[in-house]
């Protein structure tokens, strides 16, 4: 064991970027890993001239003297992230990685839609190609790349992997089920012989049972590795562990016996454990599972990752699917519930119109059912489970993920005499262990009797032909070397204690809470708050959706960073107060973008003789900004003077006799065409030695201020009274005077929109 406070995970070498000006320099690499003929592959070298089937969980670059070809896996575990904006394009395999190269230079937009869906979706995005960024795409887990390296021109092809489309009940179907078996108890049978760390999974459920019945009929003796089943006080897992314990038992093996695992690994920094999971899942997962230390060996893990795919799930029409997705978008989120169903729709039913074209592309129609079950494998299980494994590679696991070869997936799940979709499921453990059938399944959950009965026949009319048996394999590692020490254990926790608190310090920080709170109101920000106080199954998920939406809402803002390393030190460094801050006043300031909505600026000049003056002898605000620009010079002296109190009083001295002028507008701001940015504030009362100049709101800004002016005596004193606000259209609606300016009103303003965010979002696609 090994600990470290550097950051030993490197971004740079998990993550590319492939643009149009890099091309020449890319290289040939595979990223994560896939296997061949029963070998790990991790190396682009190990490949040879094969190329993968799939298998595992890999983006695979390849360049020639004519073009690039990037690939991926079955699911897409990676996802293959593409921006283009005229001839120009980037692509990477994390979305935050390129979102982070592109917006500095290049212009992207917030999908407010899929913000919207994300805050009450239920675990992770089941979008099809949208992203939070429109400019943005997810490419479909079945795309290729292809780039002329001359032309510098991108051309996108894709694979057809047949998913079901083979009847089970014919000798192609069985022959496709028996190489699935054969070649996946064969690897098992390799890694035991090769002395590997092996981990698998089991629960009460359907899908582990299923890999469990490749381990049975692998050769191997199960005692010799690490049979996994949770034991806490969940009363889900207490019947998990209640149903392997008996299934353990029958078979003579033993759970959670950790001796039979390495534990020679390296810590991780906390900076690592964030941008792990966040250059991989941020703004597609709303649940993290950390990676706080890395295997230097890696364990070889099986789960049942990707069932819901081959087995009865999401049996419903897209407009039940939709509707239950519209159902989540409750009473808790107030006045916006409305506008987060509208969202939600407009995700769901753009994902299933990609759905159906892409199947139609390759000459199959969907019918209803078949619908909602690809819509699963197609977002659901790439980012939930596709996500996973590359996150386990990173702590050191190589997850296997049987039900989810491709191969498995092109037989249909059921047949014209049993219309069970659990019909393949129940073949699998009657062909290849029918002893499994006889334990029952969690949360009450069977199998048809009638279904069990067909796969019988099914079996007995094209029975399984057991290859040669191989030897039973009983050795196993040294125990002793393998023992974890208890105090570990307790590291271990306080880790994953300390991995919370950094991000409910990124959560509460005011600069998160501020900038969402600006966007969708206090409402939701405190429901999510009391989420995480109150939740104990992943109270943070919510946290992840919000930090999530203002890191992209911000960037898509200002169109760049930070100027940090990483997502992990942007997020933490405008740490500055706790949650009890927020009750102060003055929060609001605290992030350099939000200041241009509360900052007033008023330029103030003596006009009249060169030597005309003004001498400023008294203000209320200790971190008032005052200049004296050259082009207030002209005729007398002025100054530019900037507050972002909210109110202020100040004091004058005029120096010789001339005119006072007065401008109260808000700050110079531009995007990066030079236009300058309309940040409206409210001035609420002006008061010039006690006279009232202003009594009611105006909105003001840059371009349309608010104007004063009075002759003044030498030595005249002086005394302004200030205040104002962020604007609030619901309040104070603007309307524009005829002022010498060429910026256009935002189309809130004409149309007279009724809420601060929705004025953000013209701004924002202004900029």
């Amino acid at each position: 064991m090994a600990n470290t406070n550097k950051n030993i995970f490197d971004i740079t070498n998990n993550f590319f970027i492939i643009d149009s000006n890099n091309i020449d320099k890319i290289e040939n690499r595979l990223y994560g890993f896939t296997f061949l003929n029963n070998s790990l592959i991790k190396n682009i070298e190990d490949l040879q001239d094969n190329e993968p089937q799939g298998d595992g969980a890999y983006v695979l670059i390849k360049k020639n003297h004519t073009k690039v070809t990037i690939s991926q896996d079955f699911i897409g575990s990676y996802g293959l992230y593409l921006y283009k904006n005229g001839d120009y394009f980037a692509i990477s395999n994390s979305f935050i990685y390129l979102l982070d190269y592109i917006k500095q230079t290049h212009k992207i937009t917030f999908n407010w839609d899929f913000a919207n869906y994300m805050i009450p979706s239920e675990l992770c995005s089941a979008s099809f190609s949208q992203t939070m960024i429109n400019e943005i795409e997810i490419l479909d887990r079945c795309a290729i790349i292809n780039i002329d390296i001359e032309t510098k021109q991108l051309d996108i092809s894709y694979i057809d992997y047949k998913e079901n489309t083979v009847e089970l009940n014919s000798v192609e179907g069985m022959a496709i089920l028996d190489n699935w078996y054969n070649k996946w108890t064969n690897l098992i049978y390799d890694l035991k012989k090769q002395n590997q760390d092996i981990q698998l999974d089991l629960s009460g459920g359907f899908d582990t049972r299923i890999i469990l019945t490749l381990f049975l009929g692998s050769g191997i003796n199960l005692n010799n590795i690490f049979i996994y089943s949770m034991h806490d006080d969940l009363h889900t897992h207490t019947e998990d562990y209640e149903i392997s314990s008996a299934i353990g038992k029958h078979y003579g093996f033993s759970l959670n016996n950790h001796s039979m695992l390495n534990k020679d690994y390296i810590n991780y920094s906390m900076d690592d454990s964030i941008n792990i999971s966040f250059y991989l899942k941020l703004c597609f997962h709303k649940q993290m599972y950390p990676r706080l230390r890395r295997q230097r060996k890696h364990i070889h893990y099986f789960s049942g990752s990707g069932g819901e795919c081959i087995r009865s799930y999401w049996n419903m029409s897209e407009e039940e699917y939709i509707q239950k997705a519209i159902n989540r978008c409750n009473a808790s989120y107030s006045s916006l519930a409305n506008k987060f169903q509208q969202s939600t729709k407009n995700i769901i039913k753009k994902a299933f119109e990609d759905i159906k074209n892409k199947f139609e592309k390759f000459g199959r129609s969907l019918s209803e059912e078949n619908l909602t079950r690809n819509l699963y494998r197609e977002t659901r299980c790439r980012n939930h489970f596709g996500k996973d494994v590359i996150e386990n590679l990173f702590g050191g696991f190589i997850k296997y993920t049987p039900l989810l070869d491709p191969d498995l997936h092109k037989l249909k799940l059921n047949d014209s005499l049993c219309l069970d979709n659990n019909l393949l499921m129940t073949v699998i453990l009657d062909r290849y262990n029918p002893d499994l059938l006889s334990f029952k399944f969690d949360s009450n959950r069977i199998i048809e009797a009638n279904t069990i009965k067909h796969a019988q026949d099914l079996n007995r009319r094209f029975p399984y032909i057991s290859p040669q048996i191989k030897e039973i394999i009983t050795s196993g590692c040294d125990t002793q070397q393998k023992t974890i020490k208890n105090h570990d254990d307790v590291n271990f926790y306080n880790t994953i204690k300390n991995y919370e608190n950094a991000i409910k310090d990124i959560y509460y920080s005011d600069r998160v809470r501020t900038m969402f709170e600006l966007i969708y109101g206090e409402t939701v920000y405190n429901f999510f708050s009391k989420e995480i106080s109150t939740k104990k199954f992943h109270p943070l998920q919510n946290a992840y959706t919000t930090i999530a939406i203002t890191k992209v809402f911000q960037d898509a803002l200002i169109y760049e960073n930070l100027h940090s390393l990483s997502i992990a030190e942007s997020l933490q460094s405008n740490i500055i107060e706790t949650k009890s801050s927020f009750l102060e006043k003055d929060s609001l300031l605290n992030h350099p973008y939000l200041e241009n909505y509360v900052a007033l600026r008023l330029d103030i000049k003596n006009t009249g003789e060169c030597n005309n003056d003004l001498e400023i002898s008294k203000t209320s605000d200790t971190n008032i900004k005052i200049s004296k620009p050259a082009w207030l010079a002209k005729n007398g002296n002025g100054y530019t003077i900037e507050s972002q109190k909210g109110s202020i009083e100040m004091t004058l001295r005029c120096i010789n006799s001339g005119t006072l002028s007065i401008a109260f507008r808000s700050r110079d701001v531009r995007n990066l065409k030079k236009e300058r940015i309309p940040f409206w504030i409210d001035l609420k009362q002006v008061n010039i030695n006690g006279e009232i100049q202003l009594s009611n709101t105006k909105p003001i800004w840059h371009d349309s201020p608010f104007r004063i002016s009075r002759k003044v005596e030498n030595g005249e004193i002086i005394q302004i009274s200030i205040q104002w606000e962020p604007h609030d259209e619901r309040t104070a609606p603007i309307v524009e005077e005829n002022t010498n300016t060429n910026i256009q009103t935002p189309d809130t303003i004409k149309q007279n929109k009724t809420s601060f965010q929705k004025l953000l979002k013209k701004l924002l696609k202004r900029s």
